[in-house]
């Protein structure tokens, strides 16, 4: 009987409890009720815009202005009035050297009143975060450029769009075609010579990115970690027969599809860990020399880009350099600028070199302090929102599935993926772009971190039925006869018990 009740001590009183605790879920701190306050909080994002003129009527401009920006749902805008006129008889190549005169934090800008005789249009904008006007450009002017040009509100909205709802088509074509937010890029170049035996093709990867791309990238520190890579491919062919035209060889653009997708996997894109933005230099093959691309426009050029990939551009050979083996050489300035101009399409920047109100010139593949602005507005803003959903659709699977995992790593990241969250907007309520960029993205990579983590597939197709499926097989067998015992023990108990009454009712 003792050997009975020891049975009975150790598998109900001591096993029970402590198997129900062994195969208890691990579930560490989850802030659900922080997660779902995040969607009552919107992204505002802070203007201060300087209005510096020697018109009397400023004040109404300004008023003007302020009424318009009102009806934005993403910017806040706080106008203040600088009247001078030290400006007014400087030509916009002088201002435009001044670098002390012109707004240095991002978000901050000025507009300047000037000249007529200095711009071709009524407003226009350089390098720096300075507006300039003449004295005929109404608030409506004003506003609409802010709108198109320095803020890209359309694209900005189309961002939100996206990220909310995947599945609808953006309709915005610049958005299409950039790439998706990530703080890491693999920038790779690539150089295929498909005839080396026959070409002697001419190119300084190495120098060439670093005299010409790396200064663009310099700009783009904060953005992103653009991580540069080049290579050499032989012998590969396009897989494509281009069209015989008049005096040259044609490749349509729907061709393209087909030639990129069997040049990845040489490229070696499809292995990288973060995503990659490729540009492919394309020597063509001598027989096919002139060749050119037909874009969707039924226009010709040797570049062509293909969204969010990157972009193919073609080197032809002449005949000497098919039938003697001289030497083949470009220009290396021509190559790079296309690509340069290509790149900054698929981080979402517009080609504004055929606008007369954006004073580029030959800085037209350069990338301006206002357009950065826009890359860390465009990158917050994705960051944002996208981080939110994640957390959302990571509170809304913990709260449904009690059995997964919640590891301390998983809920540490989480929390702070939402105290980022707060930080970012706490930044942008004080004006500091720059400071609510690097929350974001920090809250973005946490988020991101969180959801993927292996631990949260570790009990997720493994429910209640199945658990008790696998355990009842394995503890019934034992534990049958331990319950069956019990009868034997409380007529035993019961037993003793009546004999101690007996006993001391005789005494």
């Amino acid at each position: 009987m003792w050997a009975a009740l020891s049975f009975v001590v150790i598998l109900i009183i001591l096993g029970v409890p402590l198997w129900w605790k062994m195969t208890e879920v691990e579930r560490s701190f989850f802030p659900y009720s922080e997660i779902a306050e995040l969607h009552s909080r919107n992204i505002i994002f802070p203007l201060h815009i300087d209005v510096k003129t020697s018109s009397i009527s400023a004040e109404n401009l300004v008023n003007d202005l302020e009424n318009l920006f009102i009806q934005s749902s993403l910017f806040k805008v706080n106008l203040s009035i600088s009247t001078s006129s030290s400006f007014l008889n400087k030509s916009v190549i002088e201002l435009e050297k001044m670098t002390e005169f012109h707004p240095h934090q991002p978000g901050y800008y000025q507009i300047v009143q000037i000249e007529s005789a200095f711009i071709e249009s009524k407003i226009a904008i350089g390098k720096h975060r300075t507006i300039y006007i003449t004295s005929n450009c109404g608030a409506q002017d004003i506003h609409k450029f802010f709108r198109e040009i320095i803020l890209n509100e359309k694209l900005l909205l189309d961002s939100v769009k996206t990220v909310i709802s995947p599945g609808v088509m953006s309709e915005n074509t610049h958005y299409l075609r950039k790439v998706r937010p990530s703080p890491k890029y693999d920038v790779i170049f690539s150089v295929v010579n498909p005839q080396p035996e026959i070409i002697n093709f001419q190119w300084d990867n190495k120098h060439y990115i670093e005299r010409y791309f790396r200064p663009f990238l310099q700009k783009l520190l904060l953005l992103s970690d653009f991580r540069v890579k080049s290579q050499w491919l032989y012998l590969l062919d396009w897989h494509q027969i281009p069209k015989k035209g008049k005096d040259r060889f044609e490749l349509n653009h729907l061709q393209i599809p087909h030639i990129i997708t069997p040049l990845e996997k040489k490229i070696g894109s499809g292995v990288a860990q973060n995503p990659c933005i490729n540009f492919v230099l394309f020597v063509t093959k001598c027989e096919y020399a002139p060749t050119v691309f037909i874009n969707e426009n039924e226009k010709t050029s040797n570049a062509i880009l293909s969204a969010r990939w990157g972009g193919v551009q073609l080197v032809n050979p002449n005949v000497t350099n098919c039938q003697d083996h001289v030497p083949m050489t470009v220009n290396p300035w021509t190559v790079m600028q296309v690509f340069l101009v290509q790149f900054k399409i698929l981080l979402g920047l517009n080609d504004w070199s055929s606008r007369t109100d954006v004073l580029l010139k030959q800085d037209f593949v350069d990338i301006h302090s206002w357009e950065i602005d826009n890359l860390y507005r465009m990158r917050i803003l994705e960051q944002f929102i996208s981080s939110r959903i994640t957390l959302t659709s990571l509170s809304q699977l913990l709260g449904e599935i009690s059995n997964i995992v919640i590891t301390d790593e998983v809920g540490d990241a989480v929390l702070k993926s939402v105290n980022d969250i707060s930080s970012t907007l706490q930044a942008l309520s004080e004006g500091n772009l720059i400071e609510a960029l690097n929350f974001s993205t920090q809250s973005f990579v946490a988020s991101e971190f969180a959801f993927t983590h292996p631990s949260l597939l570790a009990l997720l197709y493994f429910p209640d039925d199945q658990k008790y499926a696998v355990y009842i097989p394995l503890y019934l067998p034992v534990m049958i006869p331990v319950l069956l015992s019990l009868k034997n023990i409380f007529a035993w108990l019961k037993k003793k018990r009546a004999n101690k009454k007996e006993k001391a009712k005789n005494d």
